[in-house]
């Protein structure tokens, strides 16, 4: 009589625990590099979202301050905000030798007689942004342009002159005011328009125009996200004529 014995086939335990860790390390592998992608995606969204901030604010802020009227900047807070009056109006003014009077002309104005707001003001060569506040700017309070034409008369002449006749007229409540706050954002008159600021390493500057150039704002920002700080440098020329 014979006996025949079977050999049970499976895995040994040693052989369970080693197939365990080979396992383990390809899925820890697998797992390094698919964070590592996710990880390098997140982050160049982040950079594009900050760096579409940035040029969105930068872009506003030149356009505004590049209609500003001259001399109208001023910077405040140690530079963490910078104010100006933005053009509503402008023309030059001339002598009517006929009729001995001082006629206004002014442009862009789409219907005649155009009546002014009366929180519309007019001011020739300011030097400053108090003259815009003070009494050196006329009231166009009840003023109206000639029914077909685009000039109007004043009662009241100027303080000052200009060499190239320039005049500019704005809107005394418009005063536009951009501030970084001290919770990172960037503010318009009360209003966010960025956010991720630095506000210790961001400010304005306005250097006064010379003889070789115009008046320049200097806008620097720094933008923080995800603990990587992105610095932005950007020079906006103030034209003295619009």
């Amino acid at each position: 009589m014979s006996f025949s014995v079977k050999q049970s086939r499976g895995f040994t335990l040693l052989e369970m625990i080693i197939t365990m860790v080979v396992v383990g390390i390809l899925f820890l592998g697998i797992a390094g590099f698919v964070e590592f992608g996710a990880r390098g995606y997140v982050d160049s969204v982040a950079r594009t979202k900050i760096q579409n901030q940035a040029q969105f604010v930068i872009e506003k802020m030149s356009r505004e301050l590049r209609h500003a009227v001259p001399n109208s900047i001023q910077t405040s807070l140690n530079g963490q905000c910078v104010s100006f009056y933005p053009i509503t109006f402008s023309g030059f003014y001339h002598l009517d030798e006929k009729l001995g009077n001082t006629e206004f002309v002014v442009g862009n104005i789409n219907q005649y007689p155009h009546h002014f707001a009366n929180s519309e003001r007019l001011i020739i060569n300011p030097s400053r942004q108090q003259d815009l506040e003070g009494r050196r700017a006329i009231s166009l309070a009840g003023i109206s342009s000639v029914v077909d034409a685009q000039y109007f008369t004043l009662n009241q002449l100027p303080e000052q002159s200009s060499v190239g006749q320039r005049l500019y007229i704005y809107n005394s409540a418009n005063k536009v005011n951009y501030c970084i706050t001290t919770s990172g954002q960037i503010e318009r008159n009360g209003i966010r328009v960025a956010t991720n600021i630095e506000p210790l390493k961001s400010s304005f500057t306005h250097l006064e125009a010379s003889l070789l150039r115009s008046a320049l704002v200097r806008l620097n920002l720094v933008f923080n996200q995800a603990g990587e700080a992105s610095n932005f440098q950007h020079d906006v020329q103030v034209l003295n004529v619009p």
